[in-house]
């Protein structure tokens, strides 16, 4: 995959079914401008069911999330990968269950796309161009930074609630390293104890 920041996400499509609820799109490319055409023939034809898929056309992959019956679409240029649009998805996936919720089960076309497109817009913008959008990428940084400034082994830079995990897990490795006792003091039976 290509480093983050050197695709970027064109157009996206909130709908149920065919039913389109709210959508995006950049009018920079010939494709971009074809995006919404080319999106209605794919959410006419996913079959229903909670599924991820991604289809190309050119070069430019459109990636799709379903859940509940909502379609949460992206199309993206080929070089932004599939984890950088799956999270932009994963994200108004959850702004629009949010925002919406059961309403969007019985909503009309375009019900949403006043107060939506804006939010489609903001985080297209936001997903394709901060490197902080995505994830992994942004802890590899972190690691990367904390390495460079200070080269202490990372299980040493760890919260001290990491740290404390790390202690008990080498703990209980240790322990089950240890040899048995000796038959001789195991109990037969099971001891009572008193409060």
């Amino acid at each position: 995959m290509a480093e983050h920041g050197s695709g970027s996400i064109l157009y996206a499509l909130v709908s149920r079914g065919a039913v389109v609820l709210a959508e995006y799109g950049s009018d920079k490319t010939d494709a971009a401008r074809a995006a919404p055409r080319i999106s209605r023939r794919i959410v006419e034809k996913i079959p229903g069911g909670d599924n991820r898929v991604t289809y190309s056309q050119d070069r430019h992959l459109y990636h799709i999330l379903c859940e509940n019956g909502i379609v949460y679409l992206a199309m993206a240029e080929e070089s932004c990968g599939r984890r950088v649009p799956f999270g932009f998805l994963e994200d108004v996936k959850n702004r629009f269950h949010a925002q919406y919720g059961a309403t969007a089960r019985t909503a009309l076309a375009y019900a949403y796309n006043t107060e939506f497109s804006r939010v489609l817009r903001q985080q297209m913008e936001y997903f394709s161009t901060n490197p902080n959008a995505d994830a992994i990428n942004r802890v590899k940084s972190e690691i990367a930074e904390v390495s460079a400034r200070d080269p202490i082994p990372i299980h040493l830079q760890l919260s001290p609630l990491w740290r404390k995990l790390h202690v008990i897990c080498h703990r209980l490795l240790v322990k089950d390293q240890a040899p048995a006792p000796p038959a001789s003091s195991l109990h037969p039976h099971p001891t009572r104890q008193t409060c």
